[in-house]
């Protein structure tokens, strides 16, 4: 007599169910450059091999575990894809993550630079002085003569810049020197000092 078995011994078809850290997620690697983060990929069935922008992935059972290796912080795109147990491919999906700077930020622009010597005192007066990073930030910021005390300048941050507006009667002059101090700190929590020394340029003399 034939007994017939009700199960099936084809092989189930994996199917991606999630990643650690999530897709969409914003993650913090460390304070060492290049930084390493690991990556983990979990699957309803087991495949039998799974590649992550290209490069083999550790399998076992039904988890893969890759590391991704940089020095850039940045949004980042990975491609995955994996082989069933029957041989087929799999469906494939991308996972993006956003990799947050463990770095001090650092000044990347401003209406006023470092050692310049012409600055319109009345422009800056009128529309503020604006300063950039590289990150968003926040932080404490002022402006003062060179041998005097602070002005006690509005500032108001916003993302990845800061603007410092006078009050009246602490406006900026011609032809004095200046320097901005401000105190930032990073998204990984690191702070960073910032001085910006300039001077406006004199009034024309006419003869």
């Amino acid at each position: 007599m034939m007994y017939l078995g009700c199960g099936s011994d084809t092989p189930e078809v994996a199917r991606f169910i999630r990643s650690a850290p999530a897709d969409g997620q914003e993650v913090h690697p460390g304070d060492v450059i290049p930084y390493t983060l690991p990556i983990e990929l979990y699957f309803d069935h087991p495949p039998i091999f799974v590649a992550v922008n290209g490069e083999p992935a550790e399998v076992v059972g039904d988890t893969a575990k890759w590391e991704y290796q940089s020095s850039l912080f940045r949004k980042a795109d990975f491609s995955v894809t994996w082989q069933n147990q029957d041989g087929s491919d799999g469906d494939g999906t991308t996972i993006t993550l956003c990799i947050i700077g463990c770095c001090p930020a650092f000044l990347a622009w401003g209406d006023v630079t470092n050692g310049q010597t012409d600055a319109e005192a009345q422009l800056l007066n009128q529309d503020g002085i604006r300063i950039g990073f590289d990150e968003a930030v926040i932080g404490t910021i002022d402006i003062r003569p060179l041998d005097g005390a602070p002005l006690g300048w509005s500032a108001e941050w916003s993302g990845t810049s800061v603007i410092i507006r006078p009050s009246n009667g602490r406006e900026l002059v011609a032809g004095m020197t200046y320097i901005i101090e401000a105190v930032v700190t990073s998204v990984a929590k690191i702070d960073t000092e910032i001085r910006i020394q300039f001077t406006t340029k004199a009034d024309q003399v006419l003869e």
